[in-house]
């Protein structure tokens, strides 16, 4: 059974003092080694347990653990081995390796439980070492503003979530969005409430970030970070854009009947048709089956194949028969059709493409069509975005997160469209007012049970005055 209460810095350095006494300068960086270990120990914990469906086997950097508990005693010997032998945070299943450059992550089974590194992390300010384990470069830098105080009502709204019975299915979710959010918060705090994140440009255009950042994390987390703002962001583009495609090619195509202008116009009625109808048999909530289904189309939209028994389609819905009354479905089936229509036409220019775009369309080596078709949408979706941004001017723009715009004010959603048919005819902004968080949960239980026990204790006066007079 997992453990719930972390190691203490006491602990720790009172048992560095008994294997190497320390003299009255080395004491304070006994300290600061004896912290580091837990606080990176914690947040790698917290992060694999985050990224993985199974808790006795998850991904952790052992490398950043050597290359940050750097202190040294006895010339050659390092603290780190003695830490781990006699405070142990995990025990490794598989060790990681760097290939060609790349690390791959060690497997490990945790010693401490979720709920007990996400108090920790909680209870901690990580702000500088964060800053330290991803470190800003002076070029290629987005600065973000941060609602520090918005942030930090979701995130004790999110943990009084957790400890909801009715919410028990979500919890792993949750916990996420604790350790997303208190890590931008904390960086944030350290740099005048603002967020400084890395980025890389793609062939494409697309922007993506690196480290500590709002576009990588869930949308709740990066709204509650944002604040009161505005999203525009482009409606099921991928699919808007394959009817583009489509409509160019072939004119007299039945848009009005198309399946796929159907979904992009009416996307959550067809969603909730869906995962109503073939949905029957994966145990969850109505919203459970309806993030199914939408992650479903989605992979659709970029390419998955339908054939494919180890594919995107079957880890999304792994019900053999679930997925079956799916891709059986009329409605599914004539998206399809439509689908297998635009790849069609891009399989057309894909050998002209292979030579003009070289090695962007390869993935592990080899070039595909689907790479091809995602390649040349995004080529689409930046181009607007880079548009649309110009129109609206960098000042007003807060954050870009692939084909989403938050913006400081409200710009008519008719304007938006109108820039964005000026690049691409068919595709569409959606609106959305972000808004701050009013009511602060933990505070209202508080409140509540105050209350409640003032009552109690006013009927409990009352019962021994009435047992007085009798």
């Amino acid at each position: 059974m997992k453990q719930l209460k972390i190691y203490t810095v006491e602990q720790i350095v009172e048992h560095m003092e008994k294997v190497c006494p320390s003299s009255k300068y080395s004491s304070s960086s006994y300290e600061s080694i004896a912290k580091k270990y837990i606080d990176i120990s914690v947040s790698e914990l917290l992060r694999g347990y985050t990224n993985s469906d199974n808790p006795d086997r998850i991904d952790f950097r052992i490398s950043t653990l050597n290359e940050n508990i750097l202190n040294r005693y006895n010339r050659n010997q390092y603290w780190l081995p003695v830490l781990k032998d006699n405070f142990p945070f995990f025990t490794t299943i598989q060790r990681g390796w760097k290939n060609s450059g790349v690390s791959v992550i060690s497997a490990v089974n945790p010693v401490f439980h979720k709920f007990a590194c996400l108090g920790y992390y909680y209870e901690t300010d990580y702000g500088e070492l964060l800053t330290q384990l991803h470190p800003v470069k002076e070029t290629n830098t987005i600065t973000t503003p941060i609602d520090v105080k918005n942030l930090e009502l979701f995130i004790d709204n999110t943990l009084e979530d957790i400890g909801n019975p009715k919410l028990s299915a979500g919890i792993d979710s949750l916990i996420k969005q604790v350790y997303q959010a208190k890590s931008i918060l904390d960086v944030a705090k350290q740099n005048n409430n603002t967020l400084p994140q890395n980025y890389t440009v793609k062939d494409t255009g697309r922007t993506y970030m690196n480290g500590i950042n709002l576009q990588s994390c869930n949308s709740r987390v990066r709204e509650a970070a944002l604040g009161n703002c505005y999203k525009y962001d482009l409606r099921t583009s991928m699919f808007a854009h394959m009817l583009s495609k489509i409509t160019n090619k072939f004119p007299e195509f039945n848009v009005k009947g198309s399946y796929i202008n159907e979904y992009a116009t009416n996307k959550n009625h067809i969603r909730t048709r869906l995962a109503k109808e073939c949905i029957t048999e994966t145990k969850g909530d109505p919203d459970f089956k309806v993030k199914l289904i939408k992650k479903t189309l989605a992979a659709i939209g970029f390419g998955a194949t339908v054939s494919n028994p180890r594919g995107a389609i079957q880890q999304s819905i792994w019900h053999e028969g679930d997925r079956n009354r799916l891709l059986n479905h009329e409605w599914m089936k004539g998206l399809l059709k439509e689908v297998d229509l635009y790849r069609e036409i891009m399989r057309m220019s894909y050998p002209k493409a292979k030579k003009e775009f070289g090695d962007a369309l390869k993935k592990n080596g080899r070039s595909s069509l689907s790479k091809w078709c995602s390649f040349e949408y995004q080529l689409t979706e930046s181009s607007i975005m880079h548009y649309v941004s110009n129109q609206l001017g960098e000042d007003n723009i807060l954050l870009q997160v692939h084909d989403a715009l938050y913006i400081n004010s409200k710009v008519e959603l008719v304007d938006m469209n109108h820039w964005a048919h000026r690049v691409a005819p068919g595709m569409n902004f959606e609106y959305e007012h972000i808004t701050t968080i009013r009511a602060n949960k933990r505070a209202s239980r508080i409140a509540l049970s105050g209350e409640v026990a003032h009552k109690q204790r006013i009927q409990q006066e009352e019962l021994k005055a009435y047992e007085a007079i009798q």
